[in-house]
């Protein structure tokens, strides 16, 4: 736009030089007048030029000086659930048995269409309600939780863990509570703090530890680093109807009180021990 300018100011000054003959033949004043004129346009060309050039300056002085965007910070939810694939870490992880089963895409065919006890309404539908009820209340108290399901991938690193199931038997109420754990007095520390207070309401009596092989070599032990243990929880057998019963009153008071002693084992929390469970 400027070179328009330029040479549209430059071709009038030509015209008038033109039609005058360049001044030659012209009185004095025709002369003095022409040359009035065009000293005027060439004054107004240069100004013109300058107030081009300064604005030019200002325009690359003021796109030179913008200040970069601040880059967005992306709040990211703590403890989310559950953990996309393992080297996760946090203060306890808590494992609702067979939740999210049948999963073959994920698990092998020996675990993914093991969806637990079957008993009414079966094990896979109340193990998630203990494992969000203990969530809940260690979140609460500012416990940092990894809510995971069935399927298990790469490692965990926690202070403790646990793995909420219950049992089914054949003949019903040939089994009771019990709980496994891997080697390592840690583990057992954990389970045993767990039974001692569970019994204490529980009615029907505990299996010997690690009474089977599923609870001696359960998968999970090789998924997880808890140097504050970790263990198999197994609330009841559900086949047995007086068990059953007594189960489904109390689901969530199972939480509460698992969150009680998660909490002590690892000192954060300080979650209370629960009122007496309903008989």
């Amino acid at each position: 736009m400027a070179a328009v300018a330029i040479n549209s100011t430059a071709a009038d000054a030509h015209d008038g030089a033109t039609e005058h003959g360049n001044g030659q033949g012209a009185s004095p004043a025709e002369r003095s007048e022409h040359a009035g004129r065009v000293s005027l346009r060439v004054t107004l060309v240069s100004r013109s030029l300058l107030t081009l050039l300064l604005a030019g300056v200002v325009a690359l002085g003021v796109a030179t000086a913008a200040p970069t965007p601040a880059p967005s910070v992306a709040t990211v939810a703590p403890n989310a659930a559950p953990n996309p694939g393992g080297s996760a870490g946090a203060d306890v992880l808590i494992q609702a048995g067979h939740e999210g089963r049948p999963d073959c895409n994920v698990e092998p065919a020996s675990l993914c269409h093991n969806t637990g006890a079957a008993a009414a309404p079966g094990e896979i539908t109340w193990t998630p309600v203990v494992a969000d009820e203990a969530t809940r209340i260690l979140r609460a108290a500012g416990v940092s939780v990894l809510r995971e399901r069935a399927y298990l991938h790469g490692s965990y690193a926690v202070r403790a863990a646990v793995f909420i199931h219950f049992d089914g038997s054949l003949p019903p109420c040939s089994s009771r509570a019990s709980v496994g754990y891997p080697p390592g007095a840690a583990s057992k520390k954990l389970a045993d703090a767990w039974k001692a207070l569970y019994r204490e309401y529980w009615p029907y009596g505990f299996e010997a530890d690690n009474f089977t092989s599923n609870l001696t070599g359960y998968y999970a032990y090789h998924h997880v680093r808890a140097p504050g243990g970790m263990f198999v929880l197994e609330g009841g057998d559900m086949s047995c109807p007086p068990q059953n019963a007594w189960l489904a009153r109390n689901l969530k008071w199972q939480g509460a009180l698992l969150a009680h002693v998660l909490s002590a084992a690892i000192g954060k929390g300080n979650v209370p021990l629960p009122s007496a469970p309903a008989k």
